[in-house]
């Protein structure tokens, strides 16, 4: 079962890089699903490249060495946290707060609004980025810059279809042939598109009302401000876990998720770990439901003893009272204020979004992207992942024969599932808007990436997309 599970992954691999019409140098780390899958991966090139018949696949990807990607291979159990903690951004909460499927987010009615006649229908909206700009635009930023951004939208679409409405009577009829209607008829004639982009930007209120209730709601900011700190800084206030786990009003999902972040970036002592996990399990009742969550927490206990409880335990950095940290807690803190009065959402949310950090996979990728052509680095990062090369029979490529020239292009490919956190981390990546400089401690320690800016391609792909609710059920099922 497992080999045949890995066969349809490295298949579908295979696929979408002969689609690319790209030969790629294909790296992963040693060990586990992803190097099954890279080898197979390799393996299914290589035939790919020596049929004849398909000869002129890879003719876009093999007129010279700089056109070769990266095809970097990964598995979820590289990190774990990422897809657990709570974010903050526009669509990875949309994702996790709401029903978000298929680009379509369906919205519950509300039982918790002072108003019983408001939200008793559910709601079903279909975000695409190709038509909705706003989207777009603004599904990777910070919810609270997603906020302001539409608040002032909204209010110029409005106030210029007002306008349009006000000159024209509400009607159609213009004097074309008086000169002062002129312009009035040019404007007139953007209604359309006008009265479209309202209706998008009255869609994003309903999915932002929705979004920033559930946070307020679970008190959402708090957990991801303990977690931010946590994950950025590799310093976990025990006492301050410890508050949030055994506050009986706190949802138990939101406890488990925090617990997991905790236990997989800090690995406490065995005593520490029996007392957090025994917080929380007093929690769990004989719902069914909760003890599948829970199953979550025994897993990554279980995976802990085998690794060793408190073994190598993260250093405390400097920067723990990164500035950043600080517009993170005042960040989540306005998303509650904006839970309850959305309009007034835009007086407080300048300057409060902090900057971004790349995660792990992201850090992974730069690593071997970068110019290795010394031999230091070069050993250093063989000593991290494995090269295949698809043009040799088994992959394999003497040391000194490899590609060490920087990569400016590449596939991220994860096995066991992804999230749009680390989509959009690897866009602004690409991008140039973040940098290594300061990233998650739980990354690789020695990998930097380049300050120049550069122009790179990077695709995301994964076996599947999945938020914290389905990788925790996902988990349970292999419990």
């Amino acid at each position: 079962e497992v080999e045949a599970c890995i066969e349809e992954i490295a298949q579908g691999a295979s696929a979408v890089v002969a689609t690319l019409g790209v030969l790629p140098i294909i790296r992963s780390p040693i060990g586990g699903p992803a190097e099954m899958v890279a080898r197979q991966v390799s393996a299914k090139l290589y035939a790919l490249y020596q049929d004849p018949k398909a000869s002129d696949i890879f003719s876009l990807g093999t007129s010279g060495i700089e056109e070769r990607p990266i095809l970097l291979v990964l598995d979820r159990s590289v990190d774990m946290a990422t897809t657990l903690y709570h974010t903050s951004g526009y669509q990875t909460l949309v994702d996790d707060l709401l029903e978000f499927t298929l680009n379509r987010v369906t919205i519950q009615p509300s039982s918790n609004t002072e108003d019983p006649s408001a939200n008793m229908k559910t709601k079903v909206f279909s975000l695409d980025s190709e038509t909705d700009q706003f989207w777009k635009t603004f599904a990777g930023k910070m919810i609270p810059e997603a906020v302001e951004a539409h608040s002032t939208q909204l209010q110029q679409v409005s106030n210029q279809v007002a306008r349009i409405k006000s000159e024209t009577g509400g009607g159609t009829g213009i004097d074309t042939e008086n000169s002062q209607t002129s312009s009035l008829l040019s404007t007139v004639q953007s209604l359309p598109a006008l009265l479209e982009k309202k209706k998008t930007l009255e869609t994003h209120l309903e999915i932002i009302k929705a979004t920033m209730n559930i946070i307020s709601q679970r008190e959402v900011y708090k957990f991801a401000e303990l977690e931010e700190s946590i994950i950025n800084s590799q310093h976990g206030d025990k006492a301050k876990v410890l508050e949030l786990l055994q506050n009986p009003d706190m949802l138990l999902e939101d406890k488990i998720r925090a617990l997991a972040v905790y236990l997989l970036v800090m690995n406490p002592s065995s005593q520490d770990v029996d007392q957090l996990v025994g917080v929380v399990e007093q929690f769990v009742g004989e719902l069914e439901e909760n003890k599948r969550l829970f199953k979550t927490i025994t897993y990554i206990k279980r995976m802990l003893s085998l690794t060793g409880f408190g073994m190598n335990p993260p250093s405390v950095s400097s920067d723990s009272t990164d500035p950043t940290n600080v517009a993170t807690a005042t960040l989540w803190s306005f998303a509650d204020r904006a839970a309850q009065s959305l309009m007034q959402a835009q007086k407080h949310v300048k300057g409060l979004v902090g900057g971004e950090k790349l995660l792990r996979a992201t850090r992974m990728i730069d690593a071997v992207c970068k110019d290795a052509t010394s031999p230091n680095v070069a050993a250093e990062v063989d000593a991290e992942f494995l090269y295949f090369d698809p043009k040799m029979p088994d992959g394999q490529i003497p040391a000194s024969s490899r590609i060490r020239t920087q990569f400016n292009r590449g596939i991220l490919f994860m096995v066991g599932g992804g999230n749009f956190a680390e989509y959009h981390n690897l866009r602004d990546y690409a991008s140039g808007k973040i940098s290594e400089s300061g990233g998650l401690g739980v990354g690789l320690g020695s990998v930097s990436s380049s300050s120049q800016k550069i122009s790179r391609q990077f695709i995301y792909g994964c076996t599947e997309v999945v938020n914290a609710k389905n990788f925790m059920n996902q988990i349970a099922d292999c419990c």
